[in-house]
């Protein structure tokens, strides 16, 4: 049942060192307490802000029309799935997803000094704190909402992963790489030890992904990058295969849809193996921040083994209206490696 909210707040202001470490004991008030997290690094969120989001759809944007449009588009998404979450507010889904968007709320919230929690339907501000969210998902939403001057040139990505099986099968490695642009250099990496549950209600089990140790940036509540090392003995990892298929973009609508940096946090929390992750992932598929994602279960890899203990590695490919996964245990085993550097 949940209690009164307790968190553990940390953070050392180098971006190079860890970062803020917290959780509140139980899923009940997030605005409250996640605040040690927020309330611990302003200047941080603040620099970063600056760096990166201050002049996007600002007072000098010259693309007003896309702006409006952007605008638009994360308002009746918001809407969307606030009119989802109290329509089946008995869904283990929904409820993280709820979760998910407190969680974004309370750190707005605390950054701007506000002491108050929401208890039924609440609003966030499309052009807040969402930004920093949002950062994948905007490569897409720009070229689908007709915005002339877009960011990203198809397979130019900004990371690469590498699964790597040691000689004998003695342990099974996993890295990530990413790289970006100066004004992206404030980097934390992030531990969360939540106490959530699995649905609303009081007596439903914790959910399997309540720890995760992930690289981050300041401000935001998920990896971007994106890398998780998560208590499930999962590591969730992607690099970005882009789309320029211009007759896929009708599939990018504002309803029916979780943006992709939602969706990747409720599958970490929910999913006790790949198969649990895709599946959770793949739903209301926004066809944004479309990426080849592999999740590799530990639990599944035995040492020394010639062949594996169950599905080690599972991949995920999403694009506008598709998303397509497969067991890749077999070419793990076969090459020793799977390797990923932002092409399908």
């Amino acid at each position: 049942m949940a209690g009164s909210p307790g968190a553990l707040g940390s953070a050392r202001r180098s971006p190079w060192r860890k970062g803020p470490e917290g959780g509140p004991w139980e899923d009940g008030p997030l605005g409250w307490s996640l605040r040690p997290l927020s309330a611990r690094s302003p200047q941080l969120i603040y620099m970063h802000w600056m760096n990166t989001v201050v002049n996007y759809c600002g007072p000098f944007e010259y693309e007003v029309g896309y702006c409006e449009k952007l605008k638009h588009f994360l308002e009746a998404n918001l809407e969307w799935m606030q009119r989802e979450m109290q329509w089946d507010q008995d869904s283990g889904y929904w409820h993280q997803v709820r979760l998910t968007l407190l969680q974004l709320k309370g750190l707005e919230d605390s950054y701007e000094g506000r002491v108050s929690f929401p208890t039924g339907k609440f609003t966030i501000k499309p052009l807040g704190f969402l930004l920093l969210q949002i950062s994948g998902d905007l490569e897409d939403l720009e070229p689908a909402l007709n915005k002339t001057r877009t960011r990203a040139v198809l397979g130019s990505g900004s990371c690469s992963a590498l699964i790597k099986l040691l000689p004998g099968q003695r342990d099974l490695l996993v890295a990530h790489n990413t790289w970006n642009s100066y004004q992206h250099m404030l980097r934390i990496i992030k531990k969360y030890t939540f106490q959530f549950r699995e649905g609303p209600q009081e007596d439903a089990l914790l959910v399997p992904g309540n720890q995760m140790v992930f690289s981050s940036y300041p401000g935001t509540i998920f990896s971007c990058d994106d890398f998780y090392i998560l208590g499930s003995q999962l590591v969730a990892l992607e690099t970005t295969i882009g789309n320029r298929n211009a007759a896929l973009w009708k599939y990018v609508q504002p309803e029916g849809c979780v943006l992709e940096w939602i969706r990747n946090l409720v599958a970490n929390r929910l999913a006790l193996d790949g198969a649990i992750w895709t599946d959770v992932f793949k739903r209301f598929n926004s066809g944004t921040y479309n990426n080849q994602w592999m999740i590799v279960d530990y639990k599944a890899f035995v040492p020394g083994q010639t062949s594996p203990g169950g599905r080690v590695l599972t991949v995920l490919e999403q694009l506008p209206g598709l998303v397509v996964v497969a067991d890749k245990t077999s070419d793990l085993y076969d090459m020793t490696y799977w390797a990923s550097y932002n092409i399908p």
